[in-house]
Order: structure tokens, then sequence, then C-alpha cells
């Protein structure tokens, strides 16, 4: 059923689209707490 695959297949961007933003955000928070424990 080409139709459920459509589905799935929008699923599974949906969740990679939130594991790369939350990524992003992770690693741009782990950068601000390096940044900010290097000036000590």
């Amino acid at each position: 059923n080409l139709d459920s695959q459509m589905s799935e297949q929008a699923k599974n961007k949906i969740i990679f689209d939130a594991i790369q933003s939350s990524i992003k955000r992770d690693s741009r928070l782990f950068r601000s707490v390096i940044e900010s424990s290097a000036k000590n």
C-alpha cells in the first residue's frame, strides 16, 4: 500500500527533523557551556 508507505516516510522525516533540531540545540548549549568554562 503506497499510501501507508508515504505516511510512514513522513513520520520518519518528522522524527528525523526533531532529532536534528534537538542535536543542534544541544550542541549550541554544549558549546556555550564549554566557552563559559574556558573563560574561568
